[in-house]
């Protein structure tokens, strides 16, 4: 399969990455208070609204 490159934008990070065509990927979803619950509490309509996306 070739490799394909990511879109060119701002990095927050330095992680590295293999973008192939079909592949999975995953994401992080962090809150500026980390002690909220807002997302544990709700991760059924966060699952939802990735899935129908």
């Amino acid at each position: 399969m070739p490799i394909i490159s990511p879109p060119k934008r701002v990095r927050m990070t330095g992680y590295r990455r293999n973008f192939i065509a079909g592949g999975s990927f995953f994401f992080t979803v962090n809150l500026a208070d980390r002690r909220l619950q807002l997302l544990t509490e709700n991760i059924g309509a966060l699952r939802t609204a990735f899935r129908e996306t």
